[in-house]
């Protein structure tokens, strides 16, 4: 189910900042994910806007009904193989919390990506975490997060 929501504050994160959204906008909240943790709120919405789709910290959202369901899908999972020891951290960024370590051939089911530069992809882990795309061989037909 996808939700609604009102932006009530600026938003900060490691990653670059493709748009901002006003203070007080109502915006289109696709889905949710696991992610780094924002005043105590670890949930981050995919977001609907300027005919784009980008992340924001629920922190930063006042749900208007019901929150949007997890971007988890109950099928579509793909299978990748780790090139390398890596970390698996809480959000998709290399500042965000290491929260694990997966070693080199480690077999991993991932659920989607997101892409935070042109080059720069971010696996999401069927666990909720995040790998760099850099250290997974996978399948390309794994889905954007949307």
């Amino acid at each position: 189910m996808a939700g609604r929501g009102v932006v009530h504050g600026t938003t900060s994160t490691h990653s670059v900042r493709t748009y901002t959204i006003s203070n007080g906008r109502r915006i289109g909240l696709v889905c949710k994910v696991e992610g780094t943790v924002v005043g105590g709120n670890k949930w981050w919405y995919l977001v609907a806007s300027n005919d784009d789709t980008s992340w924001v910290s629920a922190r930063y959202v006042r749900n208007i009904g019901a929150a949007p369901d997890h971007c988890d899908p109950s099928d579509g999972l793909l299978l990748g193989t780790t090139t390398t020891r890596v970390n698996v951290r809480e959000g998709a960024s290399s500042a965000d919390r290491v929260t694990s370590v997966a070693a080199k051939g480690a077999r991993i089911r991932f659920q989607c990506y997101t892409q935070t530069s042109r080059t720069h992809r971010w696996l999401l882990t069927a666990g909720g975490r995040w790998i760099s795309g850099d250290y997974v061989n996978e399948s390309t037909k794994l889905r954007y997060c949307a």
